[in-house]
């Protein structure tokens, strides 16, 4: 991920970046730490600043050669076993595991739908009936093994069978327990279950929470659903799976927090990965996974704030996309997928604050592009991407800060572009964008404070245009012919906006020209312009600088009433 360093705004010394709230000020810069030389090998840490305050985080490192900066890769700690952690025989059983016996946690149940023994690794066995749960109590006392520096003594539990399982559950919860919820100190756990149709880990709102499990390897299984598999299990840090014929990874490693990697596991049959990364905020890599088969992919990597690249993957089935990499702050680029057959899009990209640029990605045939570059705070260009079959632009590139131009995109079957371009401080002009079948243009420009002249776009169909050019600061005339004669509602669409001319046409409904450096000719022409007023319609043009001199009789036969206070 290689970027020169002419592409960084340094906007303050040895910064690299600033980002700015939505009334445009800054809120914190990026820094070189220690001394920085232009041209000088070496790594560099970045930091964040507050302006005026206190260091923040260390963002990444950087890298100079040859007059170039790149993005280190953030480091991976690989994981490995405990040196105090007992070796295991996966193959030993159906599951063999390593179990933490505390003073206050000393009870484990587990359940299996063919009878089956439970060696318990304290010197005790016993043989359970299929479809009963195995509950045993550890003594803490009289286990013959070393502590370790958080009091657990590990035992080795393995449990076998003769019989065809094809349930295994590990959210049972001790008889003891019952209605009080429990934790269980699994450490580790090796399945090897090839007939296993039901497989239970984790689920969502599991009465048995496991605080300290690491590592997960399963050699077989047979469970199409890997449906919240792993889900909560905050101390997660190595899986090897076999998932050959899953077709479901719904919330399979929500919030899994530990985790930095995973291997490259079988998903051809997957048809569903939604929110299968969810909240993965320590998440720095992932493989080329097969995403041939998938439909539905919302949220699949939402919150992985540590991912900083992604492959190519194939994506050439899914259909929706949404909140797909939304809040992925790391990630400076994305490769080129095909998102051809995605329908909706919507906030896919969002909250991708370090995204400075994207490829030209086929959305051909997507209808929602709500939020889709959303708060991307660093993007600065976009390709000509195909939008000529989406139905919503609305939040498009809000919050965008840094986005420099905007090409053609044809957004003529957009039947709502409000706030699409909301707070984006960099844009100076936009193209003629096609927005004749816009109903809803609200804040479509707010706070665009940078912007100095629009195009005579289209409004004749907007319902709605308020707040549309709030806080654009820089903005001094509105073209002629802006045909605003359905629009039902202008509150604060001029606010902080230094208009001099406005070529507004065929309004009804009451408007605001307060305080604007209209001459008396500049109001005479938006008073000609006008439609005939509704019901109640007021013009207020007070502290206009022609207010005391223009023809309001022009407005006032067409049944306006005047406000110049």
């Amino acid at each position: 991920m290689s970027t020169k360093k002419t592409d960084f705004y340094l906007v303050t010394p040895r910064a690299l970046d600033v980002q700015y709230d939505s009334n445009g000020n800054c809120i914190y810069t990026e820094e070189f730490s220690g001394s920085y030389q232009e041209g000088a090998e070496g790594d560099y840490d970045v930091t964040q600043y507050l302006v005026g305050g206190s260091p923040l985080i260390t963002a990444r490192t950087l890298k100079q050669v040859g007059g170039e900066l790149t993005v280190n890769p953030p480091a991976i700690t690989p994981w490995s076993r405990p040196t105090d952690w007992p070796e295991l025989d996966p193959t030993a059983g159906v599951i063999v595991g390593l179990f933490a016996v505390t003073e206050n946690d000393d009870r484990l149940a587990v359940y299996l739908n063919g009878n089956y023994n439970v060696d318990w690794g304290d010197g005790t066995d016993d043989d359970a009936l299929g479809g009963f749960p195995a509950e045993h109590v550890y003594d803490y006392s009289e286990l013959e093994l070393e502590p370790n520096a958080l009091g657990q003594k590990i035992v080795t539990v393995v449990i076998t069978s003769e019989a065809t399982v094809d349930n295994i559950d590990l959210q049972a919860v001790h008889g003891d327990l019952t209605g009080l919820g429990s934790v269980t100190n699994w450490l580790e756990l090796c399945i090897d279950a090839p007939d296993c149709t039901s497989l239970i880990i984790s689920r969502v709102g599991a009465a048995t929470k496991f605080p300290y499990l690491q590592s997960v390897t399963i050699l077989n299984q047979a469970d199409p659903d890997f449906s919240h598999m792993f889900n909560g299990l905050s101390a997660l840090k190595s899986v090897s799976l076999n998932t050959t014929g899953v077709t479901t990874f719904l919330n399979t490693f929500y919030n899994c927090f530990s985790l930095e990697t995973v291997p490259l596991f079988d998903m051809s049959s997957a048809t569903d990965t939604t929110f299968m990364f969810f909240g993965c905020n320590n998440l720095k890599s992932i493989p080329a996974f097969d995403l041939s088969s998938v439909i539905i992919s919302l949220g699949m990597f939402q919150g992985c704030s540590s991912l900083s690249s992604l492959p190519l993957m194939d994506t050439s089935s899914l259909i929706t996309a949404n909140y797909m990499f939304s809040g992925c702050a790391a990630l400076r680029e994305i490769p080129q997928f095909d998102f051809v057959s995605v329908v909706s899009a919507s906030y896919a990209f969002s909250g991708c604050t370090a995204l400075r640029t994207i490829p030209l990605i086929d959305f051909g045939f997507c209808a929602d592009m709500e939020g889709l570059f959303k708060d991307c705070t660093a993007l600065e260009t976009i390709p000509l991407i195909d939008t000529s079959t989406v139905l919503t632009t609305t939040l498009m590139f809000d919050g965008c800060y840094s986005l420099r131009a905007v090409p053609l995109l044809d957004i003529g079957a957009s039947a709502d572009t409000s706030h699409m371009f909301d707070t984006c401080h960099s844009l100076m002009t936009i193209p003629l964008l096609d927005t004749s079948a816009s109903l809803d243009t609200s804040y479509m420009f707010n706070y665009c404070i940078s912007l100095v002249s629009i195009p005579a776009i289209d409004l004749s169909a907007s319902l709605d245009c308020t707040s549309m050019f709030d806080g654009c600061r820089s903005l001094q005339a509105l073209p002629a012919d802006m045909d605003v004669s359905s629009c039902a509602d202008f509150s604060g669409m001029l606010v902080n906006v230094p208009l001099q001319s406005s070529g507004l046409m065929g309004g009804t409904v009451s408007i605001d020209y307060i305080a604007k450096p209209l001459s008396a000719d500049a109001l005479d022409l938006i008073f000609t312009n006008l439609g005939t007023a509704g019901v109640g319609a007021e013009i207020n043009i007070s502290d206009c600088i022609g207010a005391d001199t223009c023809d309001q009789t022009i407005a006032t036969g067409k049944g306006w009433t005047v406000v110049n206070v």
